[in-house]
């Protein structure tokens, strides 16, 4: 099959057009907005499609009405054709198919018969997943998320004779998200988003890397219960819990 009946093109350049596009001062989007690359393709992009909520492609023919520009390497006479098409096969190749790692944490600290404070934390980056997955499969945000709870008897620091056990629990968990691509254009690396930003709007769109946070803390609880210590064992027996 002769070279010239392939269509070879960089899926990149679908969403680069409209980033360059954003940048180009007073655009419509609702206007025609196009750039040829260096293969000769031409990109054109009309409102604001996204490559991440697509689920069917269609190829087509079309012919424009003619058109006069200054670059001679572009020449369209406008006239009407007479072809016959066959679209032979769509293949995707050139995957990223870089990996990720992933990490676990965890330690169980014992402060004597105080209580304790469980630590716990774990994260994963852009491309982890197992190995029978697909690449599309995989995790595309980097992600990472702690917890910490403890248990502490505040009765220990109040004299023994006075019979008092007051436990208390308190715990946080928090975790960040921080996406591979713009959660507003799901086509869009969030990087090369934020590249292109001026300094103002820098600020209002670095919220985006954290595009989803969650945080869970839990306010301290605390428990008062009232005993009394015999003097043969030197144990506290229950006398009125609150």
């Amino acid at each position: 099959m002769a070279e010239e009946n392939f269509i070879d093109l960089a899926l990149d350049s679908l969403y680069r057009v409209k980033i360059l596009r954003s940048v180009t001062p007073n655009y419509d989007p609702n206007s025609p907005f196009f750039i040829i690359d260096s293969r000769g393709n031409k990109f054109t992009v009309v409102g604001n499609p996204d490559l991440g909520l697509v689920k069917t492609a269609m190829l087509g023919v079309r012919n424009p009405k003619a058109e006069v520009r200054n670059d001679t390497s572009y020449y369209d006479d406008g006239l009407p054709k007479c072809v016959e098409v066959w679209f032979n096969e769509m293949r995707l190749t050139g995957l990223e198919e870089g990996g990720g790692w992933a990490a676990m944490a965890r330690m169980e600290t014992k402060l004597a018969d105080l209580g304790g404070i469980n630590v716990s934390t774990q994260m994963h980056t852009i491309g982890y997943g197992q190995i029978e997955q697909k690449v599309q499969e995989r995790f595309r945000d980097t992600y990472w998320h702690y917890d910490i709870a403890g248990n502490i008897d505040l009765g220990k620091f109040i004299p023994e004779k006075v019979g008092l056990r007051i436990p208390m629990y308190a715990g946080i968990s928090q975790g960040f998200s921080t996406p591979q691509f713009d959660p507003y254009e799901l086509d869009v690396p969030l990087e090369d988003k934020l590249r292109l930003l001026t300094d103002d709007k820098r600020i209002i769109n670095d919220r985006c890397r954290t595009a989803k946070q969650s945080k869970v803390s839990t306010s301290p609880t605390c428990g008062l219960w009232q005993g009394a210590v015999t003097k043969k064992s030197g144990y506290m027996t229950p006398r009125t819990s609150i």
